[in-house]
Formats: C-alpha cells, sequence, structure tokens
C-alpha cells in the first residue's frame, strides 16, 4: 500500500486526521501510528476510501495485467 498516497489524500481532504479518524471509529493517534507503522487495517482503509470517496485501488502498489488463458491440453 502507498502510504505516501494516503496522507497526501488526507492532507488534502476537508477533513482533519483527528476527524476521520473520529468518523471511522478509531482514536486519532492511532489512526497516526497505523500509518506510521504501515499498519492499517483493510477495514479502516474501506472506511477511509467511502469518506474521502476515493476507490482502495488508488493506494494500492501493483498493476492489473491481461489474464492469461490456460494453455489448451492435447
Amino acid at each position: 500500500m502507498d502510504y505516501k498516497k494516503l496522507k497526501e489524500a488526507i492532507r488534502k481532504s476537508p477533513y482533519t486526521q483527528k476527524e476521520i479518524a473520529k468518523k471511522i471509529g478509531l482514536d486519532p493517534s492511532n489512526l497516526s501510528h497505523k500509518q506510521g507503522r504501515n499498519s492499517l487495517k483493510v477495514q479502516d482503509l474501506e472506511s477511509i476510501c467511502n469518506l474521502l470517496q476515493i476507490h482502495p485501488s488508488y493506494f494500492l502498489d501493483f498493476k492489473i495485467t491481461r489474464q492469461r488463458k490456460p494453455s489448451k491440453k492435447n
């Protein structure tokens, strides 16, 4: 997960980090601690994304590639 993007999205949002933490049910210092340790739970990320109206894939560090077709066996 790209925590730099998450911090930037929070900074640009109309909410403070403290407000976001309260809205998703976390202690504000706990949210900051989780971000610093790169240990945010999927459920917390989903709640933040819903609040900020950002798709979770924006924060993930992977590229979706074309799926391979299985080879035919004779």
